[in-house]
């Protein structure tokens, strides 16, 4: 995902945090932490970004009935892109190493992908 798609999942899960806390004076929080859950499981997946581990634990604090008043749709989200972006910026992923030009590469160290020539008698096929 880009910045700004982790920006607008970051106001999103803040929005979902700010209904859940409100709704957490009438009992409603458990409602919101559903369609929070259904919001970025869809979200995640069509993004290709984890989700399921992440959730769980967030899942687990908002439906508890006090501590679900916290944040912690942002607190996910913003680990979630925390984490992506280092992932992407430092190769850990593939699509990290081809958006970066060979002079970056080959100071990370990355050997571009070699393959053999193949010769035909005594010339190299083109």
């Amino acid at each position: 995902m880009s910045k700004g798609e982790w920006i607008l999942a970051g106001c999103v899960a803040a929005l979902f945090d700010l209904l859940g806390f409100l709704g957490s004076f009438i009992y409603l929080n458990f409602i919101v932490t559903i369609f929070a859950w259904m919001t970025f499981a869809l979200w995640f997946f069509m993004k290709g970004v984890p989700f399921l581990g992440r959730s769980a634990v967030t899942s687990l604090i908002e439906f508890m009935p006090v501590i679900g008043a916290l944040p912690g749709w942002t607190a996910m989200v913003l680990y979630s892109g925390v984490r992506d972006t280092a992932k992407k910026s430092t190769g850990l992923i593939e699509g990290g190493l081809k958006n970066m030009s060979p002079t970056q590469n080959k100071k990370r160290g990355v050997v571009p992908e070699t393959r053999p020539v193949p010769v035909v008698g005594n010339e190299i096929a083109a």
